[in-house]
């Protein structure tokens, strides 16, 4: 998946999508750096081919806003390396680097219809177009709310969101990245039951079920409550005391109390991390000699 940072007052949902290429037989597999092309078809409740539908790898919204301006809003689109729309006949290729495609799906909206469907992409849509079925949205909203944090921070406004749909298997996930400037979030979704993952910088991960049924135009799940992490608690506060130090390197026991006054930096690491090693530590010495 690939991840666009948003300035403060910028507000966005992206779903990204891709195949398993585990499901090409061994001797075919194309290489991981090649370009697959595949075709779907969409068709309507009655069958019918949808014409002028959106299909890519992601569905986004954006709300920007200047100081003493109006709120912009593009409305929902399409995203993906080369997003494309359906013909007369409800066909549209996507393209789609192998090395890209572990865990994600495919959605294709209709916006005059407000018409979505998503689907797991199977790699025989190479050869012959996947059909796809496009049914009436559901808009789904909420507000998440963590009262530990807004005292400071206010209300939340920003959130990815892991949506998984049942049945589709666990590796089948579909990402947005949502920052909605009033904290009230939603997203079209088709009939269906989800599950769900919210996730932050400042919260505990927040797992929860929904269920679409078929002809629901609404569902409000009101405020969804979240949990602080340690960090977002101690953040904008008074360093803590280092505790459970095994031990110091090149340096004696330092505490807090003593370099009270003092500009101090630390810097997390994993062992496994070797651009740290090689790369981030011999800066930082370099910076402190």
């Amino acid at each position: 998946m690939s991840n666009q940072k948003l300035a403060p007052r910028l507000c966005g949902i992206c779903i990204l999508l891709g195949i398993s290429s585990a499901a090409w037989p061994a001797a075919a597999k194309p290489p991981d750096n090649q370009v697959a092309t595949l075709s779907v078809k969409l068709i309507d409740s009655e069958r019918k081919p949808v014409e002028g539908a959106e299909v890519g790898f992601g569905i986004g919204r954006t709300q920007t806003q200047r100081e003493g301006e109006k709120i912009k809003d593009t409305g929902w689109i399409l995203y993906g390396p080369e997003p494309t729309k359906t013909n007369k006949d409800g066909i549209a290729q996507l393209q789609i680097l192998i090395s890209q495609i572990p865990h994600f799906s495919v959605v294709a909206r209709q916006h005059d219809r407000k018409l979505i469907g998503i689907a797991k992409p199977e790699p025989s849509w190479s050869e012959k177009p996947g059909v796809i079925s496009l049914e009436p949205e559901c808009r789904v909203k909420f507000q998440l709310i963590c009262p530990e944090l807004e005292s400071r921070k206010g209300r939340t406004k920003s959130a990815a969101i892991g949506a998984r749909r049942v049945g589709d298997g666990p590796k089948v996930v579909t990402w947005m990245d949502l920052v909605k400037l009033d904290g009230i979030f939603d997203f079209p979704a088709p009939p269906g039951s989800f599950e769900l993952t919210i996730e932050r910088d400042s919260t505990e991960p927040r797992d929860f079920k929904l269920t679409v049924a078929r002809g629901q135009r609404e569902l409000d799940l009101g405020s969804i409550k979240l949990s602080a992490t340690k960090l977002a608690l101690i953040e904008d506060r008074p360093a803590p005391e280092f505790q459970d130090v095994v031990a110091w390197v090149n340096s004696r026991a330092l505490n807090i109390a003593k370099l009270k006054g003092k500009v101090v930096l630390l810097d997390f690491w994993g062992y496994w991390c070797g651009g740290c090693v090689q790369i981030g530590i011999p800066e930082l010495i370099s910076l402190h000699d």
